[in-house]
């Protein structure tokens, strides 16, 4: 009996593996940020997974920003100077109040009254490209420290970039352009994964986009490819699978961005990950 008991005791469970209140840290672009089908800003699967992860007693930070890419997460975490081109077109085509939120999202702002976001939100709509490169110049490092910090705290890290820079060099459709910004994602995602690696104890998972068509393939393998050469805690999840037979449910008319279903479909696809399942 005494024999059993202590098999027992130290067989590997996988439920073990999830910490009772850990640290999730999110990095990614829209589907990070939660965005949904009509554009807004909704609860995503970071939300969802938060909430299971952290109990309620840990920490959760969502750097998710709409139109990031993985060119712009990789400049910015190697001091460089990044170009936003997504975020720019967003920004043209917003109004103040949008604008405010994201610039809150880059500095970590809560109160949309702080006296400190007016000169960087009149910066971003001012339509003057030098001020803009110049507003842009100032958050990259705001926003890399933010990130920094929250890593080096962090049980949980989820990845989810990408998917941005494919949708840029399909516009116009080059097909060689194509295949050449993917490789540079894988790249890129390599680099990114260096510096978030530098927290060795985090539990890294990098997610697949979960579009059933040949470049998101093509994009999934290079993203896949770079978790595969990178030497730390690192988990590839695929996503297309579990959407195969819920297109319309899950990614109604064809947006990009998940519904409600489809985000919660990306938690418990995430969920099993983290479980060993």
């Amino acid at each position: 009996m005494l024999i059993l008991i202590l098999c027992l005791m130290i067989v590997p469970n996988a439920a073990l593996a999830v910490p009772q209140q850990g640290n999730y840290v999110a990095i990614g672009d829209s589907l990070a940020a939660g965005m949904t089908p009509a554009g807004g800003s909704g609860q995503g699967y970071a939300d969802f997974l938060a909430k299971r992860i952290t109990n309620n007693l840990g920490t959760y930070e969502n750097f998710g920003v709409p139109g990031l890419t993985s060119e712009d997460l990789k400049n910015i975490l190697d001091d460089q100077s990044a170009q936003f081109p997504l975020i720019r077109a967003n920004i043209a085509a917003s109004d103040e109040q949008t604008v405010t939120a994201l610039v809150m999202k880059l500095m970590g702002i809560s109160d949309p009254l702080d006296p400190s976001l007016s000169s960087v939100v009149a910066g971003l709509r001012s339509g003057d490209e030098m001020v803009i490169t110049g507003v842009f110049a100032r958050l990259s490092p705001v926003l890399k420290l933010r990130i920094q910090k929250a890593i080096h705290n962090a049980d949980i890290i989820t990845l989810h970039i990408g998917g941005n820079d494919l949708l840029l060099a399909s516009q116009p459709e080059n097909q060689d352009v194509i295949l050449d910004a993917i490789t540079k994602v894988g790249a890129n995602t390599l680099d990114i994964l260096t510096f978030i690696g530098q927290n060795q104890d985090a539990k890294i998972y990098v997610m697949g986009y979960p579009y059933n068509d040949q470049l998101t393939g093509t994009l999934n393998a290079s993203i896949q490819n770079a978790t595969a050469l990178h030497n730390g805690n690192v988990t590839f999840v695929p996503t297309v699978e579990a959407f195969k037979k819920h297109y319309q449910k899950y990614l109604p008319a064809n947006n990009v961005h998940p519904s409600h279903q489809g985000y919660m479909a990306l938690t418990n696809i995430l969920w099993s990950a983290i479980k060993g399942k």
